[in-house]
């Protein structure tokens, strides 16, 4: 931004202007990394994984309870 747009847009005379910082040092170096990144903390793909998480417990949790039936009436012969 130059100083006659900034003085333009704030109002007040710019003190010590400097180059923006270069956006490139915050991005990953490359596709694969970039994708890592994404899927180990995008919100969205954890609570997905969260949930497939869950569903996987409750289906064991209903195998284990069939089972306990199961077992249960094999001992009540």
């Amino acid at each position: 931004m130059s100083a006659a747009t900034y003085r333009q847009i704030i109002c007040d005379e710019p003190g010590k202007l400097r180059p923006a910082a270069v956006l490139a040092k915050l991005l990953p170096l490359s596709h694969d990394t970039a994708i890592a990144i994404a899927s180990a903390r995008h919100p969205a793909i954890l609570a997905t994984q969260y949930l497939v998480d869950a569903a996987a417990f409750s289906v064991k949790s209903a195998e284990g309870g069939r089972r306990d039936r199961s077992h249960n009436a094999i001992r009540c012969l």
